[in-house]
C-alpha cells in the first residue's frame, strides 16, 4: 500500500504554513531529540490548556493558561513533521502516535469548557462530535488514500480556543463561557454532516473498487482454538455410541447403578460424621 497523501483545506493553514520553517529554525530543539518527544510535550500542553479552560471564569491566569496550552500544542503539531524530516528520524510510530493525541486533546478542551460553564452534557456532546470526525478522517483516507482536512478543521478550533482564552483574560467580568461552547459545538455538528454527506459521495463516485474480502483469522486463533474446539467435536461424537453399548449391556448398567448408590451411601455417612441430622441412616432408610 503506498503513502497516504495529505492534503489541507483548512482556511488558516495558508497562514501558518509559512512560519512553520523559521519557527522551527528560532526553536533550540537539539538533533537528537525525537519527534515522539515533541507530541509528548504538545500533549502535556494540551493538557494543561483544559485545565486553564475548565477554571478560566475563576482567575485571568488560568485564562491566559486556557489560551497557551492550544497555542503551544499547535506550535508542536506543526513542528514535529518538520524537526523529524530534518533529522531524519521519520517513523510510522510517530505519524501513528500524532494522529492518536490530536482528538484527545481537543476532547480535553471540550471536557474543560464544558466544566468552566457547567454545560457537561454540551461536552459530552462535543467529545462525540470530534471523535466521529477522526473515524470519519481516516476511513475516508483508509478508502481514497488521501487525508483531508476540513476548511474549519483543527487549526481554526485551536485558533478560537487561543481567542477565548485571551479575551476572557482580558475581561474577566464577561461570561463568555457558555456561549462560545455552544456555538463549537454546533459549528462542529454542521462541519461533521457536511463531512459526512461529502465522504461518501466522493468513496461512491471516485473511490476504488469496493473491499469485499472476507475477514480472516490469524494463524495464532487458526491453530489453536479451531484444534481445541475439533477435538471437543470428536469426544461429543462418541458419546452417542457409548450410550447405544451400555443399554445394550444390562449387567454394566446394574454395576454402575450400585456403585452410584454406594457413594450416595458414603457421601451420607461423612455428612453424619460432621454433625448432620443421622436419623435416616439409623432407621435403614438407606440399603447396602
Amino acid at each position: 500500500m503506498g503513502k497516504t497523501k495529505r492534503v489541507s483545506h483548512s482556511l488558516l493553514d495558508p497562514l501558518f504554513f509559512p512560519l512553520v520553517q523559521p519557527l522551527y529554525r528560532a526553536l533550540p530543539i537539539p538533533r537528537w531529540f525525537p519527534p515522539e518527544g515533541i507530541i509528548a510535550v504538545g500533549h502535556l500542553c494540551a493538557i494543561g490548556g483544559a485545565v486553564g479552560l475548565a477554571f478560566a471564569l475563576r482567575s485571568p491566569w488560568w485564562a491566559l493558561l486556557g489560551a497557551a496550552g492550544p497555542a503551544l500544542s499547535h506550535l508542536c503539531d506543526m513542528v514535529d513533521g518538520t524537526h523529524a524530516r530534518a533529522t531524519n528520524q521519520c517513523r510510522n510510530g510517530g505519524e501513528l502516535l500524532d494522529h492518536f493525541v490530536d482528538p484527545l486533546a481537543f476532547s480535553y478542551w471540550a471536557v474543560g469548557l464544558s466544566i468552566g460553564a457547567g454545560l457537561v452534557w454540551w461536552g459530552m456532546a462535543g467529545v462525540v462530535i470530534i471523535f466521529a470526525t477522526t473515524v470519519l478522517t481516516n476511513i475516508k483516507a483508509k478508502i481514497t488514500g488521501e487525508f483531508t482536512m476540513a476548511r474549519f478543521g483543527s487549526t481554526e478550533t485551536r485558533t478560537l480556543l487561543v481567542a477565548y482564552g485571551a479575551v476572557q483574560a482580558a475581561v474577566a467580568s464577561l461570561p463568555l463561557a457558555r456561549w462560545f461552547l455552544i456555538v463549537l459545538v454546533v459549528l462542529g455538528g454542521v462541519t461533521l454532516v457536511v463531512m459526512l454527506v461529502q465522504a461518501v459521495r466522493e468513496v461512491n463516485s471516485g473511490g476504488p473498487a469496493p473491499d469485499s474480502s472476507p475477514w480472516e483469522l490469524g494463524d495464532h486463533e487458526r491453530s489453536g482454538a479451531f484444534d481445541d474446539l475439533n477435538d471437543l467435536g470428536g469426544k461429543v461424537d462418541a458419546i452417542p455410541p457409548l450410550i447405544g453399548d451400555l443399554n445394550q449391556n444390562p449387567q454394566i448398567v446394574q454395576s454402575v447403578d450400585a456403585v452410584l448408590s454406594r457413594a450416595v451411601l458414603h457421601s451420607e455417612n461423612l455428612f453424619c460424621l460432621i454433625g448432620g441430622d443421622c436419623r435416616a441412616l439409623e432407621e435403614g432408610f438407606y440399603e447396602t
